[in-house]
């Protein structure tokens, strides 16, 4: 059963600071979602429409069909940290800067939180090894791929993060 952004309000709204994580929304041997999701776009920067980096931001989105849970934004943040999943998105151009740290040899960027209060959805990252940090317009990209993310959930107005060193170039 599919459910509209705006009907996740509510859902995120009444999600608590400490967010409950659900392991049994999908089935086990079919990977299926069981209950109610959403329909969820995650964005992307695309290699092919702007190759020389002219842009600075995430200029395409994939859409993705995630469970609704009370970690229904976490979960959409996740999916960018795992990139475009098939063939066909990644002869695109789909790219994401955020999965890119393991390919690096980095320590993977990991969500600690996300908490939503008075509009505002305070996003809390713990990346070990500084991968938010340095060169610019790759910094940018990142920090636009978890926002344009985040900003398309009707309860959220503006997007923070903690700590404040993050996405410093």
């Amino acid at each position: 059963m599919k459910t509209e952004l705006s009907q996740a309000k509510k859902v995120i709204a009444d999600a608590s600071a400490e967010d409950e994580i659900y392991s049994d929304v999908r089935d086990g041997a079919t990977g299926q979602i069981k209950g109610p999701s959403i329909k969820v776009r995650v964005f992307y920067k695309n290699a092919y429409k702007d190759p020389g980096l002219a842009s600075c931001e995430a200029d395409e989105f994939l859409e993705r069909d995630i469970p609704l849970t009370k970690t229904v934004l976490k979960d959409a943040i996740n999916i960018l940290f795992t990139g475009p999943s098939t063939p066909e998105e990644k002869a695109r151009g789909a790219i994401s800067e955020l999965q890119s740290a393991v390919a690096n040899g980095k320590k993977p960027v990991t969500i600690k939180s996300v908490t939503v209060k008075n509009g505002v959805a305070t996003v809390t990252l713990d990346d070990p090894d500084k991968f938010t940090t340095g060169g610019t317009c790759r910094v940018m990209i990142m920090k636009s791929q978890i926002e344009k993310t985040i900003l398309q959930f009707p309860a959220v107005k503006s997007v923070k993060f903690e700590p404040l060193d993050l996405f410093q170039s």
